[in-house]
């Protein structure tokens, strides 16, 4: 890895990297975006309490994710997109997701970790697009989860 550290994350946060590739995997996505790394955090380690904690649960991400998607692209093209990737079984990071890690490198860069509520403490910080709708349309106070994120980092 270059520009961020990936010896730095948690087994967890490592987890929620290889979720989220799964997780883009199985919408069809040809690359994974933030929008697939939150869906991942909301199923494991403490940002999955904290998401929970402000009313967005697993289930709820993954439909919208799924809903705000599906729009971009049809069923006939995921379905090759997917069959492309699961032969090579490599899914790259969109644009996104490296401006999301690089962020959360540089903020813990004097740190011994970076856990998953650093990853989600990097997507609320950097990412305006699908993520923001995401969180607009289940009604989330961004305020509130980031007061949430820095009660919990201390």
């Amino acid at each position: 890895m270059t520009q961020y550290e990936y010896q730095k994350f948690t087994q967890k946060a490592l987890m929620v990297v290889m979720l989220a590739q799964e997780e883009a995997l199985r919408l069809g996505h040809k690359e994974c975006g933030a929008e697939n790394i939150l869906t991942a955090l909301s199923a494991t380690g403490h940002s999955s309490e904290i998401l929970k904690s402000v009313g967005l649960s697993h289930k709820q991400l993954r439909s919208t994710v799924r809903r705000l998607t599906s729009k971009a692209s049809s069923t006939s093209l995921r379905d090759s997109i997917t069959r492309f990737f699961r032969k090579s079984g490599v899914v790259q990071l969109n644009e996104q997701s490296r401006q999301i890690f690089e962020f959360v490198s540089e903020f813990r860069k004097n740190e011994k970790s970076i856990d998953t509520h650093h990853l989600l403490l990097g997507i609320i910080e950097l990412d305006g697009g699908i993520t923001k709708q995401i969180f607009s349309e289940n009604k989330v106070d961004l305020e509130s989860l980031k007061a949430r994120l820095h009660a919990f980092n201390g």
